[in-house]
């Protein structure tokens, strides 16, 4: 009889069984620890925006689909920063901001906030509050 690994999402009434052999193949890992999540989400307050160096839309969303499927934090931290460079030179050339931007960046700090709501063992709106409040990030809520 083959044994199962029961993975829940903590954002998401979704839930995955998979073999216990085949856990080694889904590329999870242990989450960070809270002590070491902060640390990497301070980088933003020092470092709000980061250049992707292009202005191709096609190139960037690549760039950030390759960030979103590394799963790390540091990625994660690297597409807020990358979303809030674009965001404020559409907003400083009088464009619109494409919703893919806004939604990239709500992935990614969603993405945080789950990682720091299972190693502090918190709500999933508590942490993703505490994410806002590290970054510097300001919400309606």
């Amino acid at each position: 009889m083959r044994e199962y690994v029961d993975f829940e999402f903590i954002n998401n009434p979704l839930s995955v069984s998979t073999p216990i052999d085949n856990v080694d193949s889904l590329g999870v890992r242990e989450v960070y620890e809270p002590k070491e999540i902060k640390k990497k989400l301070s980088v933003i307050k020092k470092e709000r925006s980061k250049d992707l160096g292009t202005t191709d839309f096609n190139l960037i969303s690549n760039i950030l689909k390759t960030l979103e499927d590394k799963g790390e934090i540091d990625a994660f931290v690297e597409i807020v920063q990358y979303c809030n460079s674009i965001r404020d030179q559409r907003e400083k050339d009088g464009r619109l901001v494409p919703s893919s931007i806004d939604r990239i960046q709500k992935n990614a700090l969603e993405n945080i906030a789950c990682e720091l709501a299972v190693s502090s063992d918190i709500e999933y709106g508590v942490a993703l509050m505490d994410v806002a409040s590290i970054m510097g990030i300001k919400t309606s809520n």
